[in-house]
């Protein structure tokens, strides 16, 4: 069978395809979740109490004051990223003013262990899709550089330790990783895309990016000449397939052709928002999820491509270089 070169990709040189990885490459891991979770807040809440004499903090117990502590980082987060979403937080930082909005002084030493001991590891508590290694490998054997573009509050060497854990740095070098929480950056800020390119000595136009996220995987990329590819959760991807389906479009065409649906009327959107995790689980906090999704609905965010499983990527690229 003839593999037809899509008109947005015919011609043009694609050397480099960028990767977000929650939702995107693995999926949370919902059985080992809440046991790890507990026992990072047990660590963090005995840390804390061994640090302030017996009895000055009111928590009952090590994991329901690490449990408090976990929420008061988190709402420190929210907040931060609300005034700059262009900036990732200083963890350790971001921790000890949570606590000091709560008369809670605590040094840098003290804050860094802290956020560390609240840090939940990569492996067992991330699952890759079961065609994420093989569509990777496939990817690389086409001569594929590929990279990581990813917004996570914990990033280092531990972080690169769970990567390996999963197998990913197969296919990843962590010295190109562009991870927000070591670079203080966050999608869809143009620099964090632009230093994953430079360090793959890619120029934006012959690069893509793969992600679940409307505004940090397709609007950032694009504002800088990135093709992009849209890989929506579960429930997002049936919505999308539902609204192409109205205008006869499956995603097939969508990615052969860049067919679009006509633009829906205003009166016709949802009244309500999407619900909470639809899309970037911590811009999601920030953003308006409708305003992104009713964007999509009208037209005025169009992903390049947009496909269900990771292993659809193998359909578009076939070859490394310029498409032809």
């Amino acid at each position: 069978m003839t593999h037809v070169i899509p008109p947005l990709l015919a011609g043009r040189t694609v050397r480099c395809i960028l990767f977000d990885l929650g939702g995107t490459v693995w999926y949370r891991n919902k059985c080992a979740w809440p046991q790890l979770e507990a026992c990072a807040n047990r660590h963090a809440g005995a840390l804390l109490r061994q640090a302030f004499s017996p009895g000055s903090l009111s928590c009952s117990d090590d994991e329901t004051l690490g449990h408090w502590l976990r929420k008061a980082l988190n709402e420190q987060f929210r907040q931060q990223v609300h005034n700059a979403p262009d900036l990732e937080p200083d963890g350790p930082q971001a921790l000890q003013q949570a606590l000091l909005r709560c008369n809670i002084d605590v040094d840098r030493r003290l804050s860094n262990a802290l956020f560390e001991a609240l840090r939940i590891p990569v492996d067992p508590s991330r699952i890759p899709f079961d065609d994420t290694l093989p569509t990777l490998a496939t990817l690389q054997d086409r001569g594929f550089q590929l990279g990581v573009v990813t917004n996570r509050l914990w990033g280092g060497k531990p972080f690169i330790e769970g990567m390996q854990d999963l197998g990913m740095l197969k296919y990843f070098d962590p010295q190109k990783m562009a991870i927000s929480a070591d670079l203080l950056l966050r999608k869809p800020a143009p620099e964090i895309y632009q230093y994953a390119l430079r360090a793959h000595g890619i120029p934006a136009e012959e690069a893509i990016m793969v992600g679940d996220s409307l505004p940090a995987d397709v609007v950032g990329p694009q504002h800088l000449g990135m093709l992009t590819v849209w890989k929506p959760k579960a429930m997002v991807a049936q919505m999308v397939k539902e609204h192409l389906a109205k205008h006869g479009i499956c995603l097939e065409r969508y990615n052969a052709e860049h067919a679009t649906p006509c633009e829906v009327r205003k009166d016709e959107l949802p009244a309500e928002p999407l619900p909470q995790g639809m899309f970037d689980t911590t811009l999601a906090d920030i953003l308006n999820h409708s305003d992104y999704w009713h964007q999509f609905l009208l037209g005025h965010i169009r992903p390049d491509f947009i496909i269900q499983d990771l292993q659809d990527l193998l359909d578009i690229f076939l070859v490394a270089g310029r498409q032809l």
